[in-house]
């Protein structure tokens, strides 16, 4: 059914008759509703401060929302200005590490290439007509299958499909394949258009165009999304990915990483771009669930979590995690702590206990200001409700 267009007024009505509290004289909260826009506040921001069904008062409609009794327009406020506030404190940190990875790229790609081409390759190994060229990329189509096992364990293993074993498989394992070449010509079409736009947009770019008739690396990787570099990541051959994850000196990682770890650092660059965009476009971010896994093994990922210890118990021992420790663990997982996860691997100890205290500051502005059940709600929506600053 379309929604038609409705009024301050109007909407003030429908609120009330959902149970928010409203008083008529309240210019203070008419104001709030006249100053936003109803969608991206009531309807973004409304679920921490939902009635169960089971407990709605008599005579209230149970096909429409109704508030939690004495929930009023300024706690939605508060979590929306909350929301704005994280997405600035992620926002910031997503961008360094974002400058670091593609800094990374570039030196790798070099180092390694230099030194397995001919003298006149390497003369115009800094054009775009030759770093582009296909010989350079790893085109091979990838196997990775995702495996879930019974004990709550978690990995990606590359380079082959799993059979599904029912005696240790939580679920059905998931085997994808991923074609390089399909990436590698979608990313030159991308780049091309990429610098044909920004030629327009950006006088720099014309002018050393004009001046040099090709872009460097070190110069395209500035003008291409992170979502695009994410993408030239996974088609770079194993030897350049290899560089980069040394380079980038993660926290809890190994001197030399294996095939899976590359693709775990794939899927971290991924969730990290994912969580880029939303910021850049204002969209609701505190309870943005994320689906992409990330091995246990993978710098320590697992033992981020309150069940961590539990589920290598159960590993070893070759035994089931409890549905609901499962299902709990799998909630977390999914949730903004796995984009503080990592960014975490890239900050030194200075810069993780600011990123933490940072967090925390607005978690705690927001416990003073929202109801308990709605503020515990939106800490269990944000992955957060354990002693997250510890296992951080």
């Amino acid at each position: 059914m379309e929604k038609e267009y409705t009024s301050v007024r109007k909407r003030l009505q429908i609120l009330r008759s959902r149970g928010m509290d409203i008083p008529t004289s309240s210019e203070k909260q008419r104001k709030i509703i006249k100053n936003y826009n109803y969608y991206n506040l009531i309807n973004a921001y409304k679920k921490p401060f939902l009635e169960d069904l089971g407990n709605y008062p008599v005579g209230a409609n149970r096909n429409e929302d109704y508030y939690i009794s004495g929930t009023k327009p300024e706690f939605l406020e508060c979590l929306y200005k909350f929301d704005e506030n994280l997405r600035l404190i992620f926002l910031k940190n997503i961008l360094q590490i974002e400058e670091k990875i593609k800094d990374a790229l570039v030196q790798a790609f070099y180092e390694h290439h230099i030194n397995h081409i001919s003298r006149n390759q390497k003369e115009i190994l800094h054009r775009e007509s030759e770093y582009l060229r296909r010989n350079y990329y790893d085109l091979n189509d990838k196997e990775i299958s995702t495996i879930i096992y019974k004990s709550g364990y978690r990995e990606n293993i590359a380079g082959r499909r799993v059979q599904h074993r029912p005696s240790i498989h939580r679920i059905k394992p998931k085997s994808k394949t991923i074609s390089n070449s399909s990436i590698y010509d979608d990313s030159i079409s991308i780049i091309y258009k990429s610098i044909g736009r920004q030629r327009k947009k950006k006088q720099f770019i014309k002018d050393y165009l004009d001046k040099h008739t090709y872009i460097p690396m070190w110069v395209l990787t500035n003008i291409l999304t992170f979502g695009n570099v994410s993408k030239l990541f996974q088609i770079q051959q194993v030897g350049v990915k290899e560089l980069i994850y040394k380079k980038l000196k993660l926290r809890d990682s190994e001197i030399s990483p294996t095939n899976d770890d590359l693709i775990d650092l794939a899927n971290l660059i991924q969730i990290l771009g994912l969580y880029r965009n939303i910021c850049a476009h204002n969209e609701r971010f505190y309870c943005t669930k994320v689906n992409i896994v990330v091995s246990d093994n993978f710098l320590k990922y697992l033992s981020r979590f309150p069940e961590g210890s539990v589920v290598l118990s159960h590993k070893q021992n070759r035994t089931t995690l409890p549905r609901n420790s499962y299902e709990n663990l799998k909630r977390r997982r999914e949730s903004l702590f796995t984009l503080m996860f990592a960014i975490s691997v890239f900050l030194d100890n200075f810069e993780l206990k600011k990123f933490k205290s940072e967090i925390n500051k607005e978690i705690q502005k927001l416990n003073g200001t929202l109801p308990l059940r709605s503020y515990n709600t939106v800490l269990r929506e944000m992955g957060l409700d354990f002693n997250w600053q510890q296992y951080l």
